[in-house]
């Protein structure tokens, strides 16, 4: 579309050059000449403005266009939009359409800001899609997936899982190993992987899920140690559909390990402002003011129920401003989910260097260390888990990621010294290892040539959860 505009910016600019400059001065700039610059302007075209410009200027010699564009500038930047993001935060799309379309009509120098527009085709595509998958109605779910494409990225990866446990349970199979098929090819964190290969297990047969995991491995060589635990793992349950009785129709899977934390924060869950701009109220005339407003305790609470939903995109607008620890920390939360490591870094760090509560700043810490996992900063996270003032819970659930993660980059790099080291912190901390962990503990011993140590600690795994690759490891090691 912006190309399709640019095209006809040029066009309007050939088509200027031979008009008659004698005829241009009869007559003045009226709204429909101006309609191309106010859209450039809307979207902060800089070049497509500049050539704008120049063909106001050479079709209108007398017009002083500088001024124009000021005023422009000037007038949209006072338009409120407070109503607005209240319609939309409150869930009445209609009523926030209808209020921007009033908006548009009274004030025809003014544009919706794109990032408002944004939030609003994503919150109200959210709202579909969860009404379809409260109501189990597969075609209306499909519908809202169609209308906004955006329901279907790796940030809400949720939609496709439900997505796929929804045409599972109208029996398309094939349909719901599609869709988290896609999922395996285009998303890459590490959570996403193994939890999409455990949804699919009880719906896909042997030569599916050993496809799926020869896919998620080629995607993802370092989860390769990880991914053959799981396959072990899983293997009793592949095939197996699931006693869905004691299950709700509308329940929403889990998310992720290490994309929600385990332990919530004391803070509310806010909802994320995607704009720079202030949540305000939208009139069609001038605000008295175009300062930006504080997040209220109101707005605070919106986003919270913006984040329960797993609304994030909202919950990010409704705390664009944040400004107080609450608020800011509700943000960290909305924005480590919805796949902004780094803004949550920052909110988090803002909070922790404030004049917080200890509980906000304990919180906030510990939002740190997961969005420094989220955004692969482990040594960022590894060091401020080691100074960090956690609750028990806390420190096991972060201990557990980072831990992990160091085991996993010293053995690809060869420290397999380093990896044990770790795995054993790791064993101190949480008390028990994933079969994953155990077994790249044996072959890190393996790799020392401690032969003794790896052989026990294959021996180990495959007397509680026996597998073909715990059984290959112990022969590795010798009998």
């Amino acid at each position: 579309m912006l190309q399709f505009l640019n095209t006809c910016g040029a066009a309007l600019v050939a088509v200027s050059l031979l008009s008659s400059a004698v005829a241009a001065q009869d007559r003045k700039i009226n709204e429909s000449d101006l309609a191309a610059l106010r859209y450039f302007l809307s979207i902060d075209d800089q070049e497509s403005i500049t050539a704008e410009r120049r063909r106001l200027l050479e079709a209108f010699p007398g017009a002083d266009v500088d001024e124009m564009i000021a005023q422009m500038d000037a007038r949209a930047s006072m338009v409120d939009t407070t109503e607005m993001w209240r319609l939309i935060a409150s869930g009445e799309f209609a009523a926030a359409r209808d209020l921007i379309g009033r908006t548009q009509a009274a004030r025809p120098d003014w544009t919706p800001p794109e990032d408002m527009m944004s939030v609003l085709d994503e919150t109200q595509g959210q709202a579909a899609f969860e009404a379809a998958f409260a109501a189990q109605s597969l075609p209306e779910a499909m519908a809202a997936v169609n209308a906004y494409p955006m329901l279907m990225t790796c940030s809400r990866i949720n939609n496709a899982w439900r997505l796929a446990e929804l045409q599972a349970v109208k029996g398309l199979l094939d349909q719901a190993v599609i869709t988290n098929s896609g999922i395996l090819t285009t998303c890459r964190n590490p959570d996403h992987v193994i939890a999409t290969l455990q949804k699919t297990a009880r719906i896909g047969s042997p030569e599916i899920m050993e496809s799926l995991f020869e896919l998620a491995a080629s995607r993802n060589p370092a989860l390769a140690p990880r991914l053959a635990a799981l396959e072990t793992e899983l293997a009793p349950i592949i095939g197996v559909p699931e006693d869905r009785t004691t299950k709700t129709a509308g329940r929403t899977p889990p998310p992720p390990r290490g994309v929600t934390p385990a332990v919530r924060p004391s803070a509310p869950r806010v909802v994320e402002p995607r704009v720079a701009e202030p949540r305000a109220v939208v009139a069609p005339v001038p605000a008295a003011s175009a300062a930006p407003a504080a997040v209220s305790t109101d707005t605070v609470t919106a986003a919270a129920r913006a984040a329960d939903r797993q609304d994030w995109s909202t919950c990010l607008q409704l705390t664009a401003n944040a400004r107080t620890p609450e608020a800011l920390g509700q943000r960290g939360w909305c924005a480590m989910n919805y796949g902004r490591p780094r803004e949550a870094i920052a909110a988090f760090t803002t909070v922790a260097r404030s004049g917080a509560t200890a509980t906000q700043v304990r919180d906030a810490t510990y939002g740190a260390i997961l969005s420094y996992m989220s955004a692969g900063m482990t040594a960022e996270a590894a060091n401020l888990y080691r100074r960090a003032d956690l609750s028990a819970d806390q420190r096991r659930t972060a201990g557990r990621t980072v831990l992990s993660a160091l085991a996993s980059e010293a053995f690809e790099r060869k420290r397999y010294r380093d990896a044990i080291a770790y795995i054993d912190r790791l064993s101190q901390s949480v008390g028990t290892l994933d079969r994953g962990m155990a077994m790249l503990r044996g072959y890190a011993l393996l790799r020392e040539n401690r032969i003794g140590p790896a052989r026990e600690q294959f021996r180990a795994v495959h007397a509680t959860q026996p597998g073909p690759d715990s059984l290959n490891a112990i022969a590795q090691a010798g009998q």
